[in-house]
């Protein structure tokens, strides 16, 4: 399995990215549970899309079963129009590789927006934002209408609902890295 991502894939906000992440906390899950798996952990603290285009080369060289995107950092910064033109060919070139794409489409429930919204830490997010990721997903879902070996699973916010889950800096906490991994089983 390849696992692309941005900070939280990488680890940013675990006391520990080798041990407490969501990515050593899938991996551990799944050598208990007998599979095969082993986790290529490409994340990198600010990726987006151009990024996982260029680890290509190391997308390839693992040879996965599984690629799994967790695109935080392109739902906060990538324009709509990037994801057209740039996820197309990067994921038709993941499709290529026979690997099966789990791609987690970020999504707020509606409850926690509100007007114009005073950030997650503050308890709602803008209508704004929330129409913001809307069209990024409705962008992923025709993209992957046109793929065959996709599945878009979608990934609820929790910073509103759940601050506890938070480090400092925004990013999970060692409990919201696990509530993330167990997104994943």
């Amino acid at each position: 399995m390849v696992a692309l991502g941005s900070s939280t894939t990488a680890g940013a906000g675990a006391s520990d990215s080798q041990t407490t992440a969501y990515i050593p906390l899938l991996e551990d899950w799944l050598q208990q549970n007998n599979t095969q798996l082993s986790i290529t952990n490409l994340g990198q603290g600010g990726a987006r899309v151009t990024d996982y285009q260029a680890k290509m080369t190391q997308i390839q060289a693992a040879q996965p079963e599984v690629v799994t995107f967790l695109p935080f950092g392109d739902y906060a910064n990538t324009p709509v129009s990037q994801w057209w033109s740039d996820y197309v060919p990067l994921l038709e070139q993941i499709e290529d590789t026979g690997a099966h794409i789990m791609f987690f489409d970020l999504r707020i429930e509606p409850q926690y927006v509100c007007g114009n919204g005073t950030g997650p830490s503050g308890g709602c997010y803008a209508a704004s934002e929330a129409h913001g990721l809307n069209q990024k997903n409705d962008a992923m879902a025709a993209i992957a209408a046109n793929l065959s070996n996709i599945t878009l699973i979608p990934f609820n916010d929790t910073n509103a609902a759940h601050p506890e889950w938070n480090a400092l800096d925004g990013h999970p906490n060692d409990t919201g890295h696990s509530e993330i991994a167990q997104r994943f089983k």
